[in-house]
């Protein structure tokens, strides 16, 4: 398999699995009222099985972002190593793959925030 089909593979997983961690921290995060889908379902969590499971959010969102950063390094070589070989297509790869993984980057970084303000506020700290 070829090296940039890997990373691209890699790149995918790690945009899956921030997806999902997201998802949780999302849906963790915010309170029961006026929050449904499409077919009225409400969030199946409530406030106090959401405090329980802080710290498993918080674990699944930090391994999470330690994913990512290590892949940002790893395609931040294969970038450095293209350029140094001059392949330009590669180049621009990398930097697509940089920018994505760095995007969802942020938005673990701002949701896991924004859960941890709302476990502050809604949470006994035991």
């Amino acid at each position: 398999m070829q090296r940039h089909t890997r990373f691209t593979i890699a790149i995918a997983g790690a945009a899956l699995a921030g997806t999902l961690a997201l998802g949780a921290v999302a849906d963790a995060s915010g309170d029961d009222s006026g929050r449904s889908d499409r077919r009225g379902r409400v969030p199946r969590l409530t406030d106090e099985q959401k405090c329980e499971q802080r710290d498993r959010i918080t674990d699944r969102s930090t391994a999470l972002q330690l994913r990512l950063d290590g892949l940002v390094l790893t395609v931040g070589e294969l970038r450095a190593a293209a350029e140094t070989a001059g392949d330009t297509e590669a180049v621009e790869r990398y930097d697509r793959q940089l920018a994505r993984v760095e995007r969802i980057s942020e938005r673990v970084v701002a949701r896991t925030e924004h859960f941890e303000v709302w476990v502050a506020e809604h949470c006994i700290v035991e």
